[in-house]
């Protein structure tokens, strides 16, 4: 029943209940400014890359660089960071890279193959165009240009004296672009650009598209000189 209910017993559980949420309030805050000063402290030690300008066209157009990669356009993101599209030092050898992967393309589909190969020629020219686009993807992509920072921020980063700053494990100085990047993989000269973690699975496309075109290609030459077809 409820009167045999103790007004102080009653009243004392729900004073418990009242210090028990006080109790979680604070640390509930305390994480959040824990976190807030974490971030402004990264902030705060983060140094921003020199940009450059170079001159292109006879001096009428002016491009930005990090480094060595132009920065052909930038803008921000939802999370502060910044995409942009980019290219690579070498770019005159992804102009040759897309020249030779085209032009090897259509002398085989245009002049080699019988006409009547209308469902090969179709396939390894989409191939083609796989390949090219996924080539163009890897060298206009960000391959992931890491800031730099004075400080480290945690207790594993350690110090380039290339980059003049803090990286963490995996971020490696990249000598052809001179930039610090994330995931760093390889230099790659048929894009022009470092291979690291922003461009690496167009990369990856790129690679099995350029296998599977090339070994296509060998078999319709194979099949057109027997005179064979699908």
């Amino acid at each position: 029943k409820l009167d045999d209910w103790d007004p102080c017993l009653l009243s004392g559980y729900f004073i418990h209940l009242v210090t028990k949420a006080m109790d979680k309030t604070p640390s509930s805050s305390a994480a959040m400014m824990k976190k807030k000063k974490s971030s402004e402290e990264e902030m705060a030690a983060q140094v921003s890359w020199n940009m450059s300008e170079e001159r292109i066209c006879c001096d009428k157009i002016k491009i930005q660089k990090i480094g060595n990669i132009f920065i052909l356009a930038e803008w921000p993101r939802a999370d502060g960071k910044k995409r942009r599209i980019v290219l690579g030092p070498y770019w005159h050898f992804l102009l040759v890279t897309l020249v030779v992967i085209l032009s090897v393309s259509l002398m085989i589909y245009v002049v080699v193959i019988p006409t009547v190969f209308i469902a090969e020629r179709v396939i390894g020219l989409s191939l083609t165009v796989l390949s090219a686009s996924s080539l163009l993807c890897t060298a206009l992509t960000d391959p992931g240009i890491f800031p730099r920072y004075s400080a480290p921020l945690a207790a594993s980063w350690t110090y380039s004296e290339y980059a003049q700053s803090y990286r963490p494990p995996g971020v490696i100085y990249c000598q052809q672009c001179h930039v610090l990047i994330e995931d760093y993989n390889h230099f790659c000269p048929w894009s022009g650009i470092v291979i690291g973690k922003g461009n690496e699975a167009y990369f990856q496309v790129f690679i099995v598209a350029i296998v599977t075109v090339l070994l296509w290609d060998i078999l319709i030459v194979v099949l057109s000189l027997y005179g064979l077809g699908f």
